[in-house]
């Protein structure tokens, strides 16, 4: 409980209890990090120096971005860093002129992290639609990932 801190300090000792990862909460962030470090390994494109900025929401507080490799790997990240929840596929992120089919391949938000059901888009086919965006539901505080079909 509190902050991490590999050494001790002037306000005690702070180093990491590993019975924390045990509980429910805990169990459930071993998890997320597993299956985000997954993940990357599956895709080239997240080690890879090309990024672009593809949306900026200021006004809601939610960016996206791609990060694409030389053989077609190409993943949107999707940050919504606001309480604004949007439950329905209403609200539209922009791919910066990629077209095709997505797939979600990462909800922060999902349940097995200790999220809420039907908080993101697993198993929805997000076509690129007008104005060159694909329409999705963004959970609130949350980090979305889409790979290109």
């Amino acid at each position: 409980h509190g902050y991490w801190n590999p050494s001790l300090d002037a306000f005690d000792e702070h180093r990491f209890d590993f019975k924390l990862a045990s509980d429910a909460i805990g169990m459930s962030m071993t998890q997320l990090v597993r299956d985000a470090n997954q993940l990357r390994w599956n895709n080239p494109a997240l080690r890879t120096d090309n990024l672009s900025f593809t949306h900026i929401d200021s006004q809601n507080r939610i960016l996206g971005f791609k990060r694409w490799n030389d053989h077609g790997n190409v993943v949107l990240t999707v940050l919504n860093l606001s309480d604004n929840q949007f439950e329905s596929a209403t609200y539209g992120v922009s791919l910066g002129g990629d077209g095709g089919n997505w797939e979600e391949i990462f909800n922060s938000q999902a349940p097995q992290y200790g999220g809420f059901a039907d908080s993101g888009n697993f198993l929805a086919d997000l076509a690129v639609g007008t104005f060159g965006q694909i329409r999705i539901r963004l959970p609130k505080w949350s980090v979305l990932m889409f790979r290109k079909r």
